[in-house]
């Protein structure tokens, strides 16, 4: 007759260090992913604190949503943040400009950053005289907490339109006339350190083309960083709702929201939409979500 054998001491000892070390693992990756999911939850919370912040704005400023005019939106964040506008001579500004008034209007600046990002709140919001800026502050002074102005913003928003037989930006890229489900803001852009005009200085020369058979690759690297590396967007619609997703794609007619559709109508062309342009001055339909910004100096 054939003897089984058992398990021997050294078998169950074996067993025992290995559950000991699972256990030991276990907690860090467990908590890794709770911190993750609790920052997500605050860059929510924030972003909605946002989309409230923009509704008192424009219910106080005769329905005008938060816009400076300018002579274009092409610069690096925090371009003349110690300038007044002037409308006989518009200077130009960065699109963070824009959001900065919501800052005037009395909000706190750490609203406009998300905790998985590296944004620092702007702790410099007035000048010697006592007033506000007119967009965040460049850090260009001794202290090692002054940071760049791109950094105290963790979010993109609408880019104003173009108008090519003018060659001029035609305003705001978002009024109450807006589609309620256009898409206005979200967590930053991959592309956030390029120029919109400079092919040169783009993080890269064309959008992500959003396809149903993607690899996982390709979708992290087109959508924001601020998250786990691509992991998850918070984003935000001109009816002040708050959403998320994995992919960005999610705009009207599944347009991808960092990018310009190039004037393809909202339904036609899907390609153009889920790929589309980085460039500002292919952007000139109101259904189309082309979030910039911040953009980083030279």
């Amino acid at each position: 007759m054939r003897e089984t054998r058992g398990f021997t001491l050294v078998d169950l000892l074996m067993v025992i260090v290995l559950v000991v070390l699972v256990i030991m693992l276990l907690p860090p990756i467990l908590q890794r992913k709770a911190n993750e999911s609790a920052k997500r939850a605050v860059c929510a919370t924030r972003l909605h604190g946002v989309a409230s912040a923009i509704a008192l704005y424009t219910a106080e400023n005769n329905d005008a949503w938060p816009w400076l005019d300018a002579a274009n939106f092409q610069q690096a964040s925090g371009a003349k943040y110690n300038e007044a506008p002037d409308p006989d001579n518009p200077a130009g500004r960065s699109i963070t400009a824009a959001l900065f008034l919501l800052v005037r209007n009395g909000q706190p600046a750490i609203l406009f950053t998300c905790p998985s990002d590296d944004a620092v709140e702007d702790q410099d919001l007035k000048g010697d005289d006592g007033y506000y800026h007119w967009d965040f502050s460049p850090g260009d002074g001794p202290d090692e907490d002054e940071v760049d102005a791109w950094r105290h913003v963790s979010y993109s928003y609408q880019a104003p339109m173009y108008d090519s037989a003018g060659g001029t930006m035609v305003g705001s890229g978002v009024s109450n006339d807006s589609p309620l489900n256009l898409i206005i803001m979200a967590d930053k852009t991959p592309h956030y350190d390029y120029d919109p005009q400079d092919s040169a200085r783009r993080k890269f020369n064309a959008a992500t083309l959003w396809t149903d058979n993607m690899d996982e690759e390709e979708m992290l690297w087109g959508v924001s960083q601020n998250h786990t590396g691509g992991e998850y967007i918070n984003y935000l619609k001109a009816d002040y709702s708050r959403h998320n997703a994995r992919r960005a794609d999610v705009g009207i007619a599944q347009d991808n929201i960092y990018s310009a559709a190039q004037g393809s109508d909202p339904e036609a062309n899907r390609t153009q939409r889920s790929g589309g342009s980085l460039k500002w001055s292919d952007h000139n339909t109101a259904e189309d979500s082309f979030l910039v910004g911040p953009i980083k100096g030279k």
